[in-house]
This record gives structure tokens, sequence and C-alpha cells, in this order.
């Protein structure tokens, strides 16, 4: 069971098991916040990629509860293993990572989507640095241009009193295919250390294309991995002043109580 830090979600990820107790091939990601975007973000992939994901066996979505059933995946996480490689592993490790990133980029979004910048169905970005930070409701989109973006950005620099801070944010109009969480746990490998299988879609979506590589130094995130992407990373972006005011929406939402 997952619970979100930063909005009143309940997600359950449960292996299925026949009468005899025996494991069969998948799983099950049922609660609130369970997205179609998520599933979107799976059918996009398998369609336009060789990266291994999840196959969507069933979808049902209704209100704010979604349930996705699909197909389990082998091997185990790289956050299982990380701090067993060498340094050799890691930075092989990661240059893979790179190149399914480089893989997933350039899916294009669908013209029907009017906003730049949305989730892998069209829906808006549920990011904080995207959203009104100050209240718990979901932000509507409206995201026609980049520089929408870079004020919708600059606004929540704003709130966090970093507004200085918000001209150090990237400027780009180029927008790609994004997971949005790449980290060790969503990185499934096998024994020698193969990717078998990218998991937990349900951030993806369409975002300024320093974005993943800004996600993947998160505040929050696996240091030493961290690291080693960074140094594998095929162009460096500057997004200090990102992660310095994502960490300070973080402390300002929990001292005004919100999750």
């Amino acid at each position: 069971m997952k619970r979100s830090r930063f909005r009143s979600v309940i997600q359950h990820i449960v292996p299925c098991l026949t009468t005899a107790g025996n494991r069969i091939p998948f799983v099950v990601k049922a609660g609130l916040g369970v997205r179609k975007a998520e599933a979107m973000a799976l059918y996009l992939i398998a369609r336009y990629t060789d990266v291994p994901v999840p196959t969507v066996l069933e979808e049902q979505f209704g209100g704010r509860y979604g349930r996705i059933k699909m197909s389990d995946m082998p091997g185990t996480t790289l956050a299982s293993k990380w701090d067993h490689l060498s340094s050799d592993q890691k930075q092989t490790v990661c240059s893979k990572i790179w190149a399914l990133i480089a893989s997933w980029k350039d899916i294009t979004r669908p013209a029907r989507f009017q906003d730049v910048c949305c989730l892998a169905d069209g829906q808006p970005i549920q990011d904080l640095l995207l959203r009104d930070s100050t209240t718990d409701e979901e932000q509507i989109g409206n995201l026609t241009t980049g520089a929408q973006v870079r004020e919708r950005i600059s606004k929540n620099f704003d709130i966090s009193g970093n507004a200085m801070a918000s001209k150090a944010i990237p400027v780009t109009d180029q927008f790609c295919f994004t997971h949005g969480d790449i980290d060790p746990s969503n990185i499934m490998v096998d024994d020698d250390n193969n990717m078998t299988a990218v998991v937990d879609w349900e951030c993806a979506g369409w975002y300024p294309d320093y974005w993943e590589y800004a996600k993947i130094m998160k505040p929050n995130g696996h240091i030493d991995f961290q690291n080693w992407m960074h140094a594998t990373a095929p162009k460096i972006w500057n997004v200090a002043a990102i992660s310095s005011v994502r960490a300070a929406i973080y402390m300002a939402r929990y001292r005004n109580g919100l999750p």
C-alpha cells in the first residue's frame, strides 16, 4: 500500500492468487487517485517503444476511484540491488535508463489535447509546481504555451517565498513525453542487471524537456542514484532552483496542514 504525502490518495497493488494460493501473473492497482492517465501511458509506451512495461488487461474508473489490472513483471527493483552494484555496474545501468528515456521522449502529443503540458490522457498535470500549491484542490489546465508553463511555475515560486529564484527556471518551448518519477523503486532488473520493466506511470505525460532530469534530481530522491544519473546524463540542466522551491513548497504545505 502506498499513501501519497501530498494528496488524499490510497493505492493498493495486490498480487493475484489462485484458490490454491499460487501466484498468477498479474497485479491490480486500485484506489482513490488511480487515474486513467496511467493506463493511457502504458498503452502509449507499448505501442510506440520497446520499453518493457506492464500490459493493461482491464481498467475501471469512476469518480476519483480507479482500478487497473495489469501483467506482473519479472525481476526485482533496482532499489533493492543498488547498494550491491559496483561503480561500473551503476554507470551501465544509468546509461541504459537514459537510453530508455530517449526512446519515449518523442511520443507525439495528440492534436486534440489543447495543453502543451498535460497527463497522458490529456488531463491537467498534478505536480505541485504546476498547480495551485496553496490549496489541496486540483489545478485546471490552460497551459497552451511554454510561457504559460513558466508563468504557472513562477507563481508557485512566489508562493514558496522564492520569487527571485523564478528567474532560474530553465527556458524552453520544447515539450516531450516524460515518465515523471524515475527512481530506483520504479525500475525492475534481472540477476544480470538488465532492465525488465519500468513501472508506476501515474505522473506520465507531456512536460518541458528538462522535467525528467529535474524530477530525477528531486529533493527527497536517492542521492547516489541521482549522482550517477547526473554523471551519465546526455544533457545537464540547471534545476537547483526548481529543487529548492519544490522543497520549500513541501514545507509550506506541511506547515499549513496539507498532505
